[in-house]
């Protein structure tokens, strides 16, 4: 065997074995962009079961105000965009239920941008501004809202649960169970 073929057979062994996915349990722990990618998809699922138990809440408080929601559960697209889908019908019926109460809807923006995380934090802020101008409008104070930090999904994440705290207060407010 040449000395060539050698040098090119153990180097491509090599490169195999770095390439190949190793099979030791620590392995996941110690790369943090691995855990990171992990962490992020978890906190989308969570970011979605808020939407939709909000989404749950917000028609029951439209409901009670004689309002009828609608809207299928996106089934097409990456999480972060049937997430978008679920955003922009809570808007609905959060335009709806503040039209209903005499809130004042602040100005909202179509999404835009490239970054989908990035539009649904706009739309969520936008969401909470809503919220807000509802819980005001019937007399329902709300905590000051905690800061946001970290990804744009870990910011959603801290709106998400906001969202949920306000509309569980104004629907307590409007004695709806």
């Amino acid at each position: 065997m040449s000395i060539a073929l050698l040098v090119v057979g153990l180097t491509s062994a090599g490169a195999m074995a770095q390439a190949a996915p190793s099979t030791h349990s620590n392995n996941f722990a110690s790369n943090p962009m691995l855990i990171a990618q992990a962490d992020e998809s978890k906190l989308v699922a969570e970011n979605k079961a808020l939407l939709l138990s909000n989404r749950e809440l917000a028609r029951k408080i439209a409901s009670s105000q004689g309002i009828t929601s609608s809207g299928e559960l996106p089934t097409t697209g990456t999480p972060p965009e049937q997430n978008q889908v679920l955003i922009l019908q809570n808007q609905e019926t959060f335009k709806a239920i503040a039209e209903k109460v005499g809130a004042t809807v602040p100005a909202l923006s179509k999404p835009g941008g490239s970054d989908v995380a990035e539009q649904n934090h706009n739309l969520l802020l936008q969401n909470r501004q809503i919220v807000v101008a509802i819980a005001s409008k019937i007399g329902v104070t709300l905590a000051a809202p905690p800061s946001l930090s970290g990804s744009f999904v870990e910011k959603n994440h801290t709106l998400l649960l906001g969202n949920k705290a306000s509309l569980t207060k104004i629907a307590e407010k409007l004695g709806v169970k």
